[in-house]
């Protein structure tokens, strides 16, 4: 932080925000990964699905833009000879489109990096943390008295 304010004028407010932002979804991405570890017996396999489940949480808005959910469900309902109304594929395909864009780790994450500290974001870290550190706790928990 003095490096930075040595050789420039940082503007203090995003670059703060942006820290809160990284110790948010550094936080959330370890309680997950802790819980991968908590199931597994070893560490390589928990090496491999936390990097793998990281790389997923970080790209899932990217791929959901290239997944056509609508065609999906078209094939699939076309095979049970089942017609739907074009609106109909199209509002469930919105929804999904809305349900991705909402539990991605990144869209959060943009609003910390743009200096903006949304109530909404703040609490989808806190709750994923809390979440996942509960689940975590209840393997260990099913594992102590098994």
């Amino acid at each position: 932080m003095f490096i930075i304010a040595y050789y420039t004028k940082p503007d203090w407010a995003i670059f703060l925000c942006t820290m809160l932002g990284l110790l948010l979804l550094g936080g959330a991405l370890i309680a997950v990964d802790l819980l991968i570890s908590a199931m597994t017996e070893s560490q390589a396999i928990a090496a491999v699905f936390s990097i793998g489940v990281g790389l997923l949480v970080s790209m899932i808005d990217s791929l959901s833009d290239y997944v056509k959910l609508g065609d999906i469900i078209s094939g699939f309902l076309g095979i049970f000879k089942i017609n739907l109304k074009s609106t109909t594929v199209n509002s469930i395909t919105e929804w999904f489109a809305s349900f991705i864009h909402n539990i991605s780790f990144d869209a959060h994450f943009t609003n910390f990096i743009n200096g903006i500290i949304n109530l909404t974001s703040v609490v989808f870290f806190l709750s994923v943390i809390a979440i996942f550190l509960f689940l975590c706790v209840r393997v260990f928990e099913k594992r102590r008295w098994s």
